[in-house]
């Protein structure tokens, strides 16, 4: 090895050493380590660990990763995009995640040095969602979606696309074809202004147009995210005065957000 390369690997680790700092709770017997690395709010990011009688020492975040990202607006409730990628991190560093949020790993001392770097990069990389774009995010939550329809066995066309009366071509996330009927379904991870009115010109071009031509009535329902982000009444109020339908995210569990879709 070249050296200069030695050296500065070493510079590096004398500096991981001394930027390393180590406390006790002697009330709890947790010890904090803080480390030299940065978490969301710009403060060094911890971890708790704790020998127990046995012998196996608890590493612990105490929480504060997941719950900063949520924080942030990055949730990983009734999210199952998001949630694999936390179930990928959980299998790749060997980590747990409590109902409480706080993130674990229980290792014997011989494994102490692992167990602290695995915590280390699991924290860093849920950290790094934070800077997940709206776009990937909005991604995020359209996989939950088609994901639903999927564990529901419902026949979707995914990416219908339908010409309006001035000719131009919309198209929308899903199309559900009933013998009688034609529902269209947007999906919205943010229900703003700006997609507010997009969604209505869009159903206003398509409408009658569709009708006429399919001889079946059109029905166009956005399923809207206001787990992740808030709605306006106004937005939902305008959609009802439209004869528009929506549904929320936070009540797809429930029976009737299916067969809302089905009938």
């Amino acid at each position: 090895m070249n050296e200069w390369l030695l050296e500065g690997i070493n510079e590096y680790f004398e500096w991981l050493k001394k930027r390393t700092f180590v406390s006790q709770d002697d009330s709890t017997g947790w010890s904090v380590i803080s480390t030299p690395f940065v978490g969301l709010f710009n403060d060094t990011i911890d971890i708790f660990a704790k020998k127990n009688p046995n012998g196996m020492i608890v590493l612990s975040d105490d929480g504060n990763t997941l719950g900063n990202l949520e924080l942030f607006g990055v949730s990983f409730k009734n999210t199952s995009g998001r949630k694999s990628i936390l179930d990928r991190i959980k299998l790749n560093y060997g980590v747990s995640v409590s109902k409480e949020a706080e993130i674990t790993k229980t290792v014997d001392k011989s494994d102490f040095v692992q167990g602290k770097h695995d915590m280390l990069r699991a924290i860093l990389e849920l950290s790094d969602l934070i800077n997940l774009t709206s776009h990937r995010v909005s991604s995020a939550f359209k996989e939950d979606v088609k994901n639903l329809f999927y564990e529901k066995e419902m026949t979707v066309t995914p990416d219908f696309i339908v010409s309006g009366r001035s000719g131009i071509r919309f198209t929308f996330d899903y199309l559900i074809a009933k013998p009688k009927k034609e529902t269209v379904i947007q999906v919205f991870n943010n229900f703003d202004k700006a997609n507010l009115a997009t969604f209505l010109f869009g159903v206003d071009e398509v409408k009658t147009t569709r009708e006429q031509l399919s001889e079946k009535t059109f029905e166009p329902i956005a399923i809207i995210n206001d787990v992740d982000n808030n709605v306006k009444k106004e937005f939902l109020d305008a959609l009802n005065n439209r004869d528009m339908g929506y549904l929320l995210w936070s009540e797809h569990e429930a029976p009737g957000f299916i067969q809302r879709l089905a009938s």
